[in-house]
Protein backbone atom coordinates (compact mmCIF):
# COMPACT_ATOMS: atom_id res chain seq x y z
CA UNK A 1 0.00 0.00 0.00
CA UNK A 2 1.65 3.59 -0.78
CA UNK A 3 2.41 5.67 2.18
CA UNK A 4 -0.26 8.56 1.13
CA UNK A 5 -2.87 5.85 1.17
CA UNK A 6 -2.45 4.53 4.93
CA UNK A 7 -5.20 6.21 7.41
CA UNK A 8 -3.49 8.52 9.98
CA UNK A 9 -4.60 6.04 12.53
CA UNK A 10 -2.32 3.44 11.11
CA UNK A 11 0.80 5.61 11.78
CA UNK A 12 -0.62 7.09 15.17
CA UNK A 13 -1.28 3.32 16.43
CA UNK A 14 2.56 2.42 15.48
CA UNK A 15 4.25 5.75 16.70
CA UNK A 16 2.29 4.48 19.77
CA UNK A 17 3.70 1.18 20.06
CA UNK A 18 7.29 2.60 19.05
CA UNK A 19 6.95 5.23 22.27
CA UNK A 20 5.54 2.49 24.55
CA UNK A 21 8.77 -0.12 23.56
CA UNK A 22 11.03 2.96 23.76
CA UNK A 23 10.29 4.36 26.88
CA UNK A 24 9.28 1.16 28.71
CA UNK A 25 7.31 1.31 31.59
CA UNK A 26 7.75 5.28 31.91
CA UNK A 27 5.07 7.10 33.53
CA UNK A 28 5.44 9.51 30.90
CA UNK A 29 3.48 7.43 28.71
CA UNK A 30 -0.02 8.57 28.56
CA UNK A 31 -2.91 5.85 28.81
CA UNK A 32 -4.59 6.99 25.50
CA UNK A 33 -0.65 5.98 24.21
CA UNK A 34 -0.47 2.62 25.86
CA UNK A 35 -4.22 2.04 24.36
CA UNK A 36 -3.19 2.77 20.79
CA UNK A 37 0.05 0.95 21.23
CA UNK A 38 -2.12 -2.12 22.19
CA UNK A 39 -3.63 -2.23 18.91
CA UNK A 40 -1.19 -2.80 16.82
CA UNK A 41 0.44 -5.79 19.31
CA UNK A 42 0.24 -8.55 16.96
CA UNK A 43 1.73 -6.92 14.22
CA UNK A 44 5.52 -8.47 12.97
CA UNK A 45 6.38 -5.52 11.19
CA UNK A 46 8.35 -3.59 14.36
CA UNK A 47 11.60 -3.29 13.45
CA UNK A 48 10.74 -2.23 9.88
CA UNK A 49 8.50 0.48 11.95
CA UNK A 50 11.57 1.52 14.06
CA UNK A 51 13.63 2.03 11.29
CA UNK A 52 11.29 4.48 9.30
CA UNK A 53 10.38 6.10 12.19
CA UNK A 54 14.43 6.65 13.23
CA UNK A 55 14.50 7.80 9.67
CA UNK A 56 11.80 10.44 9.71
CA UNK A 57 12.46 11.32 13.03
CA UNK A 58 16.76 12.06 12.64
CA UNK A 59 17.56 15.70 13.50
CA UNK A 60 14.52 16.32 14.60
CA UNK A 61 12.91 17.03 18.77
CA UNK A 62 9.57 16.22 20.60
CA UNK A 63 8.18 19.05 22.19
CA UNK A 64 4.65 20.46 23.61
CA UNK A 65 3.19 23.53 22.70
CA UNK A 66 1.63 26.03 25.21
CA UNK A 67 -1.97 24.77 24.14
CA UNK A 68 -0.25 20.70 25.15
CA UNK A 69 -0.15 19.38 21.33
CA UNK A 70 2.46 16.95 20.42
CA UNK A 71 5.66 18.41 18.05
CA UNK A 72 7.80 16.52 16.25
CA UNK A 73 9.81 19.36 14.61
CA UNK A 74 13.65 20.90 13.45
CA UNK A 75 16.56 20.54 16.65
CA UNK A 76 16.34 24.08 16.60
CA UNK A 77 12.65 24.38 17.26
CA UNK A 78 12.06 27.04 20.01
CA UNK A 79 9.08 28.32 22.49
CA UNK A 80 7.19 30.17 20.00
CA UNK A 81 7.97 28.92 16.98
CA UNK A 82 5.03 26.81 15.43
CA UNK A 83 2.53 28.21 13.21
CA UNK A 84 0.33 27.15 10.66
CA UNK A 85 0.38 28.83 7.07
CA UNK A 86 -2.68 28.71 5.28
CA UNK A 87 -2.63 26.99 2.13
CA UNK A 88 0.17 24.36 2.93
CA UNK A 89 0.14 20.64 4.48
CA UNK A 90 1.66 21.20 7.17
CA UNK A 91 2.66 23.57 10.43
CA UNK A 92 5.67 24.89 10.50
CA UNK A 93 8.43 26.90 12.46
CA UNK A 94 9.02 30.20 11.95
CA UNK A 95 11.05 32.18 14.29
CA UNK A 96 10.59 36.16 14.59
CA UNK A 97 14.07 38.15 13.07
CA UNK A 98 12.99 41.71 13.73
CA UNK A 99 10.37 42.43 11.92
CA UNK A 100 10.54 39.35 9.65
CA UNK A 101 10.52 35.39 10.26
CA UNK A 102 12.91 32.87 9.61
CA UNK A 103 12.12 29.41 8.47
CA UNK A 104 13.08 27.24 10.78
CA UNK A 105 11.63 23.95 9.02
CA UNK A 106 8.48 22.48 9.16
CA UNK A 107 6.84 19.98 11.73
CA UNK A 108 4.27 17.64 13.00
CA UNK A 109 1.81 18.80 15.51
CA UNK A 110 -0.59 16.42 16.63
CA UNK A 111 -4.19 17.29 16.24
CA UNK A 112 -3.08 19.76 13.50
CA UNK A 113 -2.11 18.20 10.51
CA UNK A 114 -6.17 17.92 8.91
CA UNK A 115 -7.24 21.26 8.65
CA UNK A 116 -8.20 21.58 12.45
CA UNK A 117 -6.63 25.02 12.52
CA UNK A 118 -9.42 26.55 10.33
CA UNK A 119 -11.68 25.09 13.47
CA UNK A 120 -10.04 26.68 16.16
CA UNK A 121 -9.47 29.88 14.14
CA UNK A 122 -12.99 29.76 13.28
CA UNK A 123 -13.69 29.54 16.83
CA UNK A 124 -11.67 32.87 17.12
CA UNK A 125 -8.90 30.98 19.27
CA UNK A 126 -6.16 31.99 16.89
CA UNK A 127 -5.61 35.03 15.21
CA UNK A 128 -4.69 35.60 11.26
CA UNK A 129 -1.31 37.24 10.98
CA UNK A 130 0.78 38.26 7.79
CA UNK A 131 4.45 36.80 7.57
CA UNK A 132 7.66 38.39 5.93
CA UNK A 133 9.85 35.57 5.57
CA UNK A 134 13.42 35.23 4.90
Amino acid sequence: MPYHEVPNCVWLQKAARYTVEALGASDNVSKEVRKAAEVTKSESDDENWSRRATSASEGRIFARTGRGSYVLGPAALEAGDVCVLLGNKVPFCLRPMGRRYLLVGDCYVHGLMNGEAMDILAQNALCEKVFDIV
